[in-house]
């Protein structure tokens, strides 16, 4: 086994196992009986809701990634980008580190358009900005409602400030550094200078905003399942809090981080951490359920491959020497 693939898969092992100890602690802390709530909590009316939330907030990121792709000069189609995007949902949901799904469609995005470098950083920078951007609303929450995250904004903005300061020091770098950092730094350079422009950064905060607007809408009709009594100005921070440590790439699909914040969260503000656990548990079901198209999609993209090989083989047996095609 290579080197590559004997990293990848103690990464994947490592992820994997983070997720299962995170459960069991949480377990031992709550019992069995949370995580059964959250199945109890299952409904045909949320599931539709999900559907519908999950297929606007996919259509915000499949436009965000298609003005990214534009701006670096390997446009993709709307159906495309959205058929694209739903497979990749369904691959960061189920498969460890939550990025094998991206680099699924930036790989294939590259291929149809020649150019599987333009293409990884229009995927690279699209993931970039939804995630500084909720940090960002995340901040904004936590500020204007009052919750137990506040703990949390020094950190955040720790992390968006340093994004700052790494782009003041590559500039610097573009200055003074090496030949081959100064490439790295004029392409990055370049990139940034094309997305922040005035016609396309709104759209881009647009639509990362309705995507974590969309979450967070989710999160809440599930906490509302199990207590329709719940404020919103309640639930809205705990949303953002569990949904920020989800979007941390050290499990498999936010599973295990989702639910210990939930718990954090919830035992803080309501006094009940088995709340949290059944909430996101029931969060992270039917978000998976919301994204199942992507596995029909995947099939179908299987299925054409296949049916664009046959005609290759068939023809490569066809001019094939009668020797080597005869066994007698």
């Amino acid at each position: 086994m290579p080197a590559e693939h004997r990293r990848w898969s103690w990464r994947a092992t490592a992820r994997l196992g983070i997720a299962i100890a995170l459960f069991v602690v949480l377990g031992a802390r709550v019992g069995s009986a949370a995580f059964a709530r959250g199945f109890d909590l299952l409904s045909v009316p949320l599931v539709l809701e999900a559907f519908a939330l999950t297929a606007l907030s996919t259509c915000c990121a499949a436009l965000r990634w298609r003005v990214v792709a534009r701006r670096l000069d390997v446009p993709l189609p709307a159906g495309r980008a959205v058929a694209a995007y739903y497979r990749s949902q369904l691959l960061n949901s189920v498969l460890p580190g939550g990025v094998i799904g991206d680099v699924h469609r930036a790989v294939v995005h590259g291929r149809d358009v020649d150019d599987i470098g333009r293409a990884a950083r229009a995927v690279f920078w699209e993931r970039a900005i939804g995630q500084v951007v909720q940090a960002i609303v995340t901040i904004a929450v936590l500020t204007i409602m009052p919750s137990p995250g506040r703990l949390l904004i020094p950190v955040l903005g720790a992390i968006v400030g340093g994004l700052l300061v790494a782009t003041w020091r590559m500039r610097r770098v573009r200055r003074h550094g090496p030949g081959s950092m100064k490439h790295l730094t004029d392409v990055v350079g370049s990139d940034v200078r094309s997305l922040m422009g005035r016609p396309v950064l709104p759209v881009l905060a647009v639509t990362s905003v309705g995507i974590v607007v969309s979450h967070v809408a989710l999160f809440v009709l599930v906490a509302h399942a199990d207590d329709q009594a719940a404020p919103v100005h309640v639930l809205v921070p705990l949303a953002v809090i569990a949904l920020i440590a989800a979007g941390i790439p050290l499990s498999v699909g936010g599973w295990g981080l989702r639910e210990g914040a939930a718990a954090w969260a919830f035992a803080a503000a309501v006094g009940s951490a088995s709340t949290g656990v059944a909430v996101s548990v029931t969060y992270g079901v039917v978000s998976l359920i919301a994204v199942t198209p992507g596995a029909a999609l995947l099939g179908i993209d299987l299925l054409r491959r296949r049916r664009s090989e046959l005609p290759d083989q068939l023809r490569s047996e066809s001019t094939a020497p009668r020797g080597v095609l005869s066994h007698g």
